[in-house]
């Protein structure tokens, strides 16, 4: 049970950099 929490955060948190990297790479592109 553990694991699995623990691998949903993961992938929560990989999620979440590769959006916030694919918005800075939006910013930079429309500046």
């Amino acid at each position: 049970m553990k694991k699995v929490i623990l691998s949903l955060l993961f992938a929560g948190s990989l999620s979440a950099l590769l959006a916030q990297r694919h918005k800075t790479e939006n910013v930079i592109i429309v500046k």
